[in-house]
């Protein structure tokens, strides 16, 4: 909002306007006076120069940068440097989600271990409610729901956690930098994962339990 700061390496800027350009790359941008800027950045060269031109007129641009090479300037269009820029990107974003997979797939095979576990230490509780009467696909259904509850209420707390935590947290680097949103999608994702692996991770440990006979149940320990 006008007369709000904005901070950029410590230096605070006022906000004495605000445009609106919808659909359009400078709808996100924000713009700052060149020479105040080079001194919070603590740089005085300029690295990119936005014209307005017809395509003759481009082409007059892109003459004059081939012929003078000592400038080192390179000519292109708006698409072709969005373009450019996103196909460097691309590698970065590989990596994410490479390792996000690498995390996720490390943090399932971890959870399905922990319920394996803490159903299998009660193979003795399942066989006295079979003996009891219990059939076993009520068994199984009580199981899955105790996991469901469980996973939920941890991927509920993840989800806080990410709220309180990463949301909001920008990462830089050379060419810029970027932001960690935790959005409406992020937190749907989470919970449905949350949620998936209380299902998958119920259901072999249960199955295995309940495969013993009852006499063999009752003596496990």
């Amino acid at each position: 909002a006008i007369g709000q700061t904005l901070a950029f390496d410590k230096r605070l800027f006022t906000i004495v306007g605000r445009f609106e350009a919808p659909s359009t790359v400078m709808d996100a941008e924000v713009w700052v006076p060149l020479t105040d800027l080079q001194i919070a950045a603590k740089r005085d060269n300029l690295s990119c120069v936005v014209l307005t031109l017809d395509s003759a007129e481009f082409d007059d641009v892109d003459a004059f940068a081939k012929t003078r090479l000592d400038l080192e300037l390179v000519a292109m269009t708006e698409s072709d440097y969005y373009s450019k820029l996103s196909a460097f990107f691309q590698p970065i974003q590989a990596m994410v989600w490479i390792t996000a997979i690498l995390i996720a797939t490390g943090g399932l095979f971890g959870g399905l271990n922990t319920m394996y576990a803490a159903f299998a230490s009660r193979i003795r509780e399942m066989g006295s409610l079979e003996a009891i009467g219990f059939p076993r696909y009520a068994i199984v259904l009580s199981l899955m729901q105790e996991s469901i509850l469980a996973t939920a209420a941890g991927a509920l707390l993840a989800a806080a956690i990410g709220i309180f935590v990463l949301d909001g947290i920008t990462v830089r680097f050379s060419m810029g930098m970027f932001g960690l949103a935790i959005d409406s999608a992020v937190l749907l994702a989470g919970l449905g994962a949350g949620l998936l692996l209380g299902i998958i991770g119920a259901l072999p440990p249960a199955w295995r339990c309940l495969r013993l006979p009852v006499t063999d149940a009752l003596k496990a320990f």
